[in-house]
């Protein structure tokens, strides 16, 4: 559905995404940024931003994706072999209230070092760090851009909430102050 009043797409948690492909081919710097509100009632994993190969294939996924998932007390950023999981509380995130969420990596290292996770236009802090040697790697003849869904061909773990304002950024990873900027920009509304 579409929310006129915020000018946000809406996701019900069952099957609704917005799917686009992309022309993506090995480590690619890049970085999202986006409005994020969780409808309540919602509890454990949710994946409202995807981007990589769709399968339904463990391997095939593992070395080609960049995809945010939220839990209940913390906030994972999937990313190849180098999955990162940032702090969050529920107070932080609270449900039923607008965040902004901003995505930044720096392809050439596998490292939070490359990949930094801002909410509310603040760069949050790592809490477990299980990153590996590898980089990310996606392939250019399967690679997608999913918003409200996970990234099995069966959608699993989808989306239930709102999602405005995103902004997807290929060869380019956004600092603090663009990050700070981005956030500032759409606050007040």
């Amino acid at each position: 559905g579409f929310d006129a009043e915020y000018n946000a797409f809406t996701f019900a948690g069952s099957d609704d995404y917005i799917q686009a492909s992309l022309d993506w081919s090995g480590d690619v710097t890049h970085s999202m940024s986006f409005w994020l509100k969780r409808d309540s009632g919602t509890t454990n994993q949710q994946v409202p931003i995807f981007v990589g190969s769709i399968s339904d294939t463990d391997s095939v996924l593992i070395d080609s994706i960049s995809s945010i998932s939220l839990r209940e007390d913390n906030v994972n950023w999937f990313f190849g072999f180098n999955d990162i999981q940032y702090n969050y509380t529920t107070s932080t995130l609270a449900k039923d209230e607008w965040h902004h969420f901003a995505l930044s990596y720096t392809s050439g290292a596998s490292g939070p070092e490359n990949k930094k996770l801002y909410m509310n236009g603040i760069e949050t802090s790592v809490s477990v760090d299980s990153h590996t040697s590898n980089t990310l790697s996606f392939n250019s003849s399967d690679t997608y851009i999913r918003i409200g869904g996970g990234y099995y061909s069966t959608i699993e773990e989808d989306f239930k909430g709102s999602v405005a304002n995103f902004r997807l950024y290929k060869d380019k990873a956004l600092n603090a102050d663009q990050v700070r900027e981005l956030y500032e920009y759409d606050a007040e509304r």
